[in-house]
């Protein structure tokens, strides 16, 4: 048996008092897993629709899992999904699903990321639509050549 600082120690999901409080068909391996998988507004619906208001307002806090229902529901009682693409937000899914949340490093690094998406959004946001608008520049320049091209070729 070898001997690592805590931080270095997996992170083992807690077994206690009943099990999880979601339904199946919420959890993260049913939806989330699948980098292939649901995308789009279909993924915005299940999100806007399912998952965020039975996170927040529909867990059973009676019974075995009881307690950990209350802990999601007071997480998420004021979260909301500012992600209106689901194009993107599968993207985000994907990307965080890349993150060993057992290895330090990542986690330190997720938590940075997380911070500053927490800090400062609107500087997100303003990068993001930059970036969207140099996307379509080049879209535009690429089109315009590819049309002088054929055009002289054909």
């Amino acid at each position: 048996m070898s001997w690592r600082p805590a931080q270095e120690r997996p992170i083992q999901p807690s077994r206690s008092s009943g099990g999880s409080p979601l339904p199946e068909q919420l959890r993260r391996r049913a939806w989330a897993e699948d980098p292939e998988g649901i995308t789009g507004d279909t993924l915005s619906e299940f999100v806007n629709s399912q998952l965020f208001p039975t996170l927040k307002e529909k867990l059973v806090i009676h019974g075995p899992a009881g307690e950990r229902a209350r802990v999601v529901r007071n997480v998420f009682e004021d979260a909301c999904n500012y992600m209106k693409s689901g194009t993107l937000l599968r993207q985000v899914i994907n990307k965080i699903s890349e993150i060993d949340f057992n290895n330090s490093g990542d986690r330190h690094t997720f938590g940075g990321i997380y911070e500053r998406i927490i800090r400062d959004p609107d500087e997100l946001l303003a990068n993001y639509r930059r970036i969207m608008a140099e996307a379509d520049d080049i879209r535009e320049r690429l089109k315009a050549q590819l049309t002088a091209a054929l055009g002289r070729g054909g």
